[in-house]
């Protein structure tokens, strides 16, 4: 079976796709964050036997549905439920309606024609009862279909591309402009080697205030980061107990701002973690230089 591999950039999630960004009314700016790493995505030359049912149902499978439920039917946690076993748990009729309709991260799969939606239905019952899909008894053709995709990484586990590898971007909404752009997080041990910030992957947006503050976590290296919104200087940074992959959130209780980012971890090589963490500037008149 014929195989290959392309090159994917940015890869899957990343871009400016994931995280979400924050507008700025006041200067007419919208700020985000981007992973700027890539993907390999692998591709197979499989057999597809048109004449069978299930020939068909697996063609559809490996197309459709492989990349997130794998071609072993286990999943991919927390993503994507495994679908082994499945006739267990959930009847046909609900299956197909799963497909048709998505369901929670899956998208819907409503515009494949009724025998496609068929064939892949009975195809993976047929998988999680330990069946195989039959020989070819006919004329078979060749068809290309994703089958997984890796992190394209450096022998040290770096993107293998030249950074920066994480942004924090600022684009005018008038223009369609980037006003600036400026590395977000960074690898001690390469800092250590005199290497210039690179940026990491990040997962989480941006929050703007009004008093010319951007605020963001997001980043593997477990840090909170406050911006000037106007120039994208770095004004101040924390180090969190576990990395705050998720959107801060900025009030006020008494004429007192606080600031409070989730640190749960557990994405892109990171601990897990369990805690809220909240800032505020001392009471009285203060500065964030202080």
């Amino acid at each position: 079976m014929a195989s290959m591999w392309a090159v994917m950039y940015p890869m899957f999630g990343c871009g400016m796709n994931w995280s979400g960004g924050a507008f700025d009314p006041e200067t007419g700016l919208y700020y985000i964050n981007a992973i700027e790493a890539p993907h390999l995505v692998h591709i197979e030359a499989v057999q597809v036997d048109r004449g069978s049912a299930l020939g068909v149902g697996e063609f559809v499978f490996r197309r459709q549905c492989s990349g997130c439920h794998g071609l072993d039917l286990q999943g991919f946690y927390p993503y994507a439920p495994p679908l082994a076993g499945i006739a267990g748990r959930l009847d046909k009729a609900e299956a197909m309606r799963t497909v048709v309709a998505g369901k929670g991260r899956m998208m819907p799969f409503g515009h494949l024609h009724r025998h496609e939606l068929e064939a892949v239905v009975d195809y993976v019952y047929a998988r999680s009862e330990g069946g195989e899909t039959p020989a070819a008894s006919g004329p078979t053709e060749t068809a290309y279909v994703f089958a997984g995709y890796n992190d394209f990484v450096d022998q040290r586990f770096y993107p293998a591309i030249k950074p920066p590898w994480g942004t924090l971007n600022a684009i005018d909404m008038k223009s369609g402009k980037r006003v600036w752009q400026v590395p977000l997080g960074e690898y001690a041990e390469l800092t250590k080697e005199g290497v210039p910030p690179t940026g990491t992957r990040n997962y989480g947006g941006p929050v703007v205030t009004a008093g010319g503050l951007l605020i963001i976590a997001a980043t593997s290296d477990e840090k909170l980061r406050i911006f000037d919104k106007t120039s994208g200087e770095l004004l101040w940074e924390y180090p969190l107990p576990a990395a705050g992959y998720a959107t801060p959130a900025t009030y006020e209780i008494a004429g007192r701002q606080y600031i409070v980012v989730t640190c749960s971890g557990g994405k892109l090589g990171t601990p897990p973690g369990d805690e809220y963490l909240a800032f505020a500037l001392p009471s009285g008149p203060q500065t964030w230089a202080d």
